[in-house]
């Protein structure tokens, strides 16, 4: 009979777990000495160029939108978006989404035209 089998583990061969697995996990986790890499290195040229950045300039075009400025990019690219579904769904109900020959890039270019149109329409100035 083997010495474990008493323990519960018999057949598998496995020591139990005694309170030196828990000394040898406890000496693995120890906090080591940072030491300087390449990757803190990048890390801390990248935080430090992102300080040199601005938001948007007070005579950016923007939307005043319960109190807050709302980017006016982001109102045009909503309407190119609602353009290109609009599109989508003209071209399936007409069945001309069969014929052309890759419907989602007409709808996609459809939409980015109507984008860049309404930033032109109004935001040209």
């Amino acid at each position: 009979m083997s010495v474990y089998a008493s323990s519960g583990h018999a057949g598998s061969g496995k020591r139990p777990p005694g309170p030196g697995l828990f000394r040898r996990l406890a000496r693995r986790l120890q906090m080591r000495r940072p030491t300087s890499s390449p990757r803190t290195a990048a890390g801390l040229l990248t935080l430090l160029s992102l300080l040199g950045l601005d938001g948007c300039d007070p005579g950016a075009p923007s939307l005043s939108l319960v109190g807050s400025y709302f980017p006016a990019w982001i109102l045009c690219s909503m309407i190119g978006v609602a353009v290109g579904l609009a599109a989508r769904v003209a071209l399936s109900t007409t069945r001309l989404a069969e014929i052309a020959a890759l419907p989602l890039v007409v709808c996609i270019a459809i939409g980015v035209i109507a984008g860049v149109a309404a930033w032109l329409i109004f935001y040209r100035g």
